[in-house]
């Protein structure tokens, strides 16, 4: 969940995690960090009337990830670089936000919330020496064209979530993934509605027949109330 990620002592914490599991056949489906979605849900509401503002709007998102960055990697790592590269790929779909929906403008733009989660944790992991390998959920999660409510195909999805797997060949038992993305059929970025990330990951433990699945919540115990 996005409190787990939500800054970079949760990421060093979560590597430290996921160290201990190292050798083990282990899939981790990461949200966006902290309130993230809900960041670029706000920046979204700001780019949707002016699509000109996009480089404005999006400082506050662009100013946390790039912050985080640096408190985990060294000047001039590549990390950087690919950062910079997922925010030009942001403006291009914000450029055509005036000729679509609101529901597919927000598919189009929240979604990177995962992806930049996963990217940077995939490089710490790497830094780290822990072998994994990285998958975008949009190659492996097939659904409708829903809009923020997308049906997953589950047959398919099984289907390519297996293919998947087996062309690790176990070779690295470890991948991060994404919670909450989706791919449709005509090629469009989706989302399975809010908190859809537990979905995700229920979706990957049972095309794989998972021996079980763990749900990570950043709490201060164990609550019998909300």
């Amino acid at each position: 969940g996005g409190a787990s990620v939500k800054d970079a002592p949760s990421v060093e914490n979560l590597a430290r995690i996921l160290a201990a599991c190292s050798g083990e056949s282990l899939i981790v489906v990461i949200s966006a960090m902290g309130k993230m979605t809900n960041a670029l849900e706000h920046t979204l509401a700001k780019v949707y009337t002016d699509p000109a503002g996009f480089r404005t709007a999006i400082l506050p998102v662009r100013d946390f990830h790039f912050s985080l960055c640096t408190q985990l990697f060294p000047a001039g790592h590549t990390v950087f670089e690919e950062m910079e590269g997922i925010f030009r790929d942001m403006e291009f779909p914000a450029v055509l936000m005036p000729g679509k929906s609101y529901d597919e403008a927000y598919d189009r733009m929240v979604g990177f919330g995962e992806i930049l989660s996963t990217r940077i944790l995939s490089h710490f992991l790497k830094e780290k020496g822990i072998l994994h390998s990285w998958l975008d959920a949009r190659d492996v999660i097939a659904t409708d064209g829903r809009y923020r409510r997308a049906g997953v195909d589950i047959e398919s999805t099984y289907k390519r979530i297996r293919e998947f797997w087996q062309s690790l060949s176990g070779s690295t038992p470890m991948v991060v993934t994404q919670g909450f993305i989706g791919r449709s059929q005509d090629g469009n970025s989706v989302t399975l509605g809010r908190e859809g990330s537990d979905y995700s990951a229920s979706l990957f433990a049972g095309a794989l027949q998972a021996e079980s699945i763990t749900l990570w919540k950043d709490v201060p115990g164990v609550m019998n109330a909300d």
